[in-house]
């Protein structure tokens, strides 16, 4: 199971431009399958680290819940901005990360 790939909008900014009934049964459905505390963010990660999935994989933008600016690549295009993105500074990830260090490795 995975949140995205490079080629695609960010977890976050998928959820955005979900209408406000989509987001809505997406909440209820979250808190139908266990994952109804915490954020949005927080509830579809660990939706996906709850999932049956050999494995799962989320990319770091999803992590640390960034929306446009967490962009790899745009298909289609060449040139800037594609593949210059830059991680945010270390504590932020070491924090993203050890919020979900238990959850990651469960089964």
């Amino acid at each position: 199971m995975y949140t995205g790939t490079h080629d695609n909008d960010t977890l976050m900014e998928w959820y955005e431009k979900l209408t406000i009934p989509a987001r809505r049964k997406l909440r209820r459905f979250l808190k139908r399958q266990g994952c109804g505390q915490g954020s949005v963010k927080d509830r579809l990660l660990a939706y996906t680290w709850k999932s049956r999935a050999e494995y799962a994989i989320v990319p770091m933008a999803d992590i640390l819940g960034l929306g446009r600016e967490g962009h790899i690549n745009t298909p289609g295009t060449v040139g800037s901005p594609n593949w210059e993105w830059r991680m945010p500074d270390m504590d932020g990830i070491a924090a993203g990360l050890a919020r979900y260090r238990g959850k990651m490795s469960n089964r």
